[in-house]
């Protein structure tokens, strides 16, 4: 069992109002007057949420006073809670209380682009806690785009003793001022660059004055139709285009208190992470999810491309080594790329399996025996747990989800007319989802080019079928139970393919190539397949139990080489 004893389940608390200073009543400002103004702030802030967390854990904190506020959410069916209108903390506290909530994202109305994927980082963050009283933020963010979460326990510590009027306004501040008390956790930011994290401090997207607000507009309006749900990431890109557009609010002074300076961590490591371009998203995704254990177990780490750490190899080669630059311990995830290097970590590597310290296997693979293990290792974000226990939808649709990656317009035809004409035939869908592959041109396949995991996650949960390839969606989709059809998208996925079927005794369709209007897969089979699967999972999980635990190894190697 890792840290916690339970899966967190954490709530996104907003404190808002309409009586700021310096620009009052802005949170109900609109963010584009002239195309959208019924757009407030605070309902981009919201629907920004909802694209992560269900709407029962997103809640409004507002001033008992704030009457027009509280009508306004009261419109928009957006939840709020009112408490006192100068103690702030208090009011985390009530609302804790009544809704019963241990784990608190604590954001602000007036931050409007806050940074999703950071908040995923920091809910997996959760997972590996050591104490219940804690303090965790990303590092490494635009003022604005970042959130803070801590635990209820922490909120209430010493409540008698820090009623100063910094800590009644200021709600995690006493946290912060007592390290030797709460484990503060400062976590960089795994999806961004070391170069863009350097922007971090010319960047200010809160809004406090009316220049804030004209920098948040120009914002908006750049992204709304290319990317309304950007992060951190396109900010730092546009940074690099524009420098000049972020000057509109660099005078504004931001209040800030004096903290104790978090201990520097001994270790250092970076994980070489296969190209997307070259070799799928799957090895950056479980990375990032990787580099937030390490952090939480106090290794600084960083992520690096294969292709740049490969062009930073060959310019570095006849170079003398420099006493002053500690080598990082190196974790490499690109399959058999790099298997001659030396004193390092290899995951998925079948130059090197794993009967050694040094090599792991994050997803299952034919060259290992079975038969006579109790359980399945792999890694993946921690947070797919939550939706282990989690209750399918209870509407009567019966939905299929197609996971397909990269795959060109020839090979998505192949697999949508076979979903279509065959699948659809035998089992009547009312919905069908795709992701990755290229447009539909059937409109009753609803395509999605990408999602965020979290979302993703959501999808496979209300969904009845996964078709997929073998890959981390295909244990993911296992993992919670679910009818799983698995095809070969290439002679490597094929045969692993087989190889997972055997396994858990899900329908393999064959190869990609197979996939016509001839297929010989009747509903007959199919079904048969999926009862004796299910038949043997009634407990909701496999019989061969998977668990994600396969990371484990990696930090025991790094732990026995400091």
């Amino acid at each position: 069992m890792n840290g916690i004893h339970s899966t967190p389940k954490p709530y996104l608390l907003i404190q808002a109002r309409l009586g700021s200073t310096r620009l009052k009543g802005k949170v109900l400002e609109s963010l584009s007057p002239e195309q959208d103004p019924d757009l407030t702030i605070l309902e981009h802030l919201h629907k920004r949420l909802l694209f992560l967390f269900p709407n029962e854990q997103i809640i409004f904190l507002i001033p008992t006073t704030d009457s027009e506020l509280a009508n306004y959410l009261k419109s928009k069916s957006i939840n709020y809670f009112c408490g006192s209108e100068i103690n702030v903390r208090d009011r985390y506290i009530q609302c804790a209380q009544y809704y019963g909530i241990k784990d608190i994202f604590r954001l602000t109305g007036d931050n409007p682009f806050v940074d999703l994927q950071s908040i995923q980082f920091l809910w997996e963050a959760l997972f590996y806690l050591k104490s219940r009283y804690y303090s965790l933020a990303m590092t490494g963010l635009p003022l604005g785009m970042g959130i803070e979460c801590f635990s209820y326990e922490s909120l209430i510590y010493n409540l008698e003793f820090n009623e100063q009027s910094r800590h009644t306004e200021h709600v995690s501040l006493h946290i912060k001022e007592h390290p030797e008390i709460h484990n503060i956790y400062r976590i960089k930011a795994p999806h961004l660059l070391p170069e863009e994290r350097s922007f971090s401090q010319k960047i200010r997207l809160t809004i406090d004055e009316p220049k804030d607000l004209e920098l948040a507009r120009i914002l908006w309006k750049y992204f709304k139709d290319k990317n309304q749900f950007f992060g951190a990431k396109e900010i730092y890109e546009l940074y690099k285009l524009d420098p000049k557009l972020f000057e509109i609010n660099k005078s504004i002074e931001q209040v800030s208190f004096p903290l104790p300076e978090p201990k520097p961590s001994d270790t250092n490591c970076e994980i070489i992470y296969g190209d997307p371009i070259e070799f799928g998203t799957g090895h950056m995704e479980r990375s990032l999810s990787l580099s937030i254990f390490f952090q939480m177990n106090e290794i600084e780490t960083e992520l690096v491309n294969s292709k740049l750490y490969k062009n930073e190899k060959a310019s570095t080669e006849n170079t003398p080594p420099n006493k002053d630059n500690i080598k990082p311990m190196r974790i490499f995830d690109v399959r058999e790329c790099f298997g001659e290097e030396e004193d390092v970590f290899f995951i998925d590597n079948l130059i090197h399996p794993p009967n050694k310290e040094n090599s792991s296997f994050f997803l299952p693979h034919p060259t290992e025996d079975y038969s006579s293990k109790k359980s399945i290792s792999f890694f993946t974000s921690p947070i797919l747990q939550g939706f282990v226990s989690s209750p399918e939808t209870k509407e009567e649709k019966c939905r299929l989800l197609i996971y397909l990656g990269n795959l060109n317009d020839k090979q998505t035809k192949l697999v949508d007319d076979f979903v279509l004409n065959t699948l659809q035939f035998n089992f009547n869908f009312d919905l069908i989802t795709r992701v990755g592959g290229t447009t539909a041109k059937d409109s009753r396949i609803q395509y999605l080019p990408r999602v965020q995991k979290l979302h993703f996650y959501h999808m496979i949960q209300q969904s009845n079928f996964v078709l997929t390839y073998f890959g981390l969606t295909l244990f993911e989709s296992i993992y919670l139970s679910k009818k799983t059809f698995v095809v070969g998208i290439s002679e490597t996925h094929e045969r692993l393919g087989e190889f997972v079927s055997e396994l858990f005794e899900i329908p393999y369709l064959g190869k990609l190539a197979h996939l016509t209007l001839e297929n010989p897969y009747t509903k007959e089979f199919l079904k048969n397949r999926l009862e004796s699967f299910h038949s043997k999972h009634k407990s909701k999980r496999p019989n061969k139990y998977l668990t994600l635990d396969a990371h484990h190894k990696i930090l025991n190697w790094i732990q026995n080489k400091k």
